[in-house]
């Protein structure tokens, strides 16, 4: 699962076992990064996902107001607590945490931190959290609505004209919003994020986060063109039948987000999240 944008903030994530902060030389490591190797895992993969914004384009999320400090509640029960296996054995959730593999994580209960660990990042890290970033999207988009200024009933071309004569036309807001249009580029495939001819590769391409060089990519993909990529896609499903994790679905509102405030993204959801 993957992001259209890249808002980074700390969390916990998995990594090869081998890892050791301290190993990550920032200068060095910048210069070894390419769109074909930043999320291969390894070093240079736990370098990039603290450091993104110095190798891919980000936007800063502004908090919009004072940090809550949540209170803590630490204790060891959380960290016993067992956890089982692929292969049927167990360790508990302190055992995984310290295994050289988790970045770091957080667990909150009734507002308060029960669990806090962060084995190879320090706790001010801004982390990578991938498709996270979709809640963030959609809760914006669920304000818009609630304030009237989004009719998810309302088609995709009402808000993006440039998506006429493309196979996002008749399909309604909610139904994108859903991850229900239709749309191709289901994620679940095997090949979704490693086959050029795959719409997700596409679109991860056209964002800068795969090669845009590779042969027989569109025209739209190797100029780095959202919604002209965008309007490259084609319709699988009948809108509102079935559900498909397709990240081009949340690129869609991201895009009408935009188009109806006059802001940015980044700067919808500083003021109303």
């Amino acid at each position: 699962m993957r992001l259209c944008w890249l808002l980074i903030t700390l969390t916990a994530l998995v990594l090869p076992n081998d890892i050791c902060a301290e190993d990550a030389k920032p200068a060095s490591m910048r210069a070894q990064v390419t769109a074909e190797n930043w999320d291969k895992g390894g070093l240079l993969s736990h370098w990039v996902y603290i450091h993104l914004s110095e190798v891919f384009p980000a936007a800063v999320v502004r908090r919009g107001g004072p940090i809550v400090d949540l209170p803590a509640q630490l204790g060891p029960e959380i960290g016993g607590l067992k956890l089982k296996n692929d292969d049927g054995s167990e360790q508990t959730l302190e055992q995984f945490v310290n295994n050289g593999a988790v970045d770091g994580c957080i667990v909150l209960h009734a507002g308060k931190v029960v669990y806090e660990k962060y084995p190879t990042i320090q706790p001010n890290d801004l982390h990578l959290i991938y498709s996270v970033t979709k809640a963030f999207v959609l809760t914006t988009f669920a304000i818009l609505e609630g304030e009237g200024k989004i009719d998810p009933q309302r088609p995709v071309q009402d808000f993006l004209p440039e998506l006429k004569g493309s196979g996002w036309v008749g399909i309604r807001l909610r139904d994108v919003a859903d991850m229900r249009s239709g749309i191709e580029g289901n994620e679940s495939s095997n090949d979704a994020y490693r086959n050029p001819a795959h719409k997700q590769f596409q679109l991860e391409a056209t964002l800068g986060w795969q090669p845009r060089t590779l042969p027989n990519l569109p025209e739209a993909v190797r100029s780095g063109d959202l919604l002209a990529f965008l309007s490259t896609l084609k319709r699988e499903h009948k809108p509102g039948e079935n559900w498909a994790y397709t990240s081009s679905n949340t690129a869609v509102i991201g895009e009408v987000i935009s188009r109806v405030t006059g802001k940015s993204l980044a700067e919808t959801i500083s003021e109303l999240i």
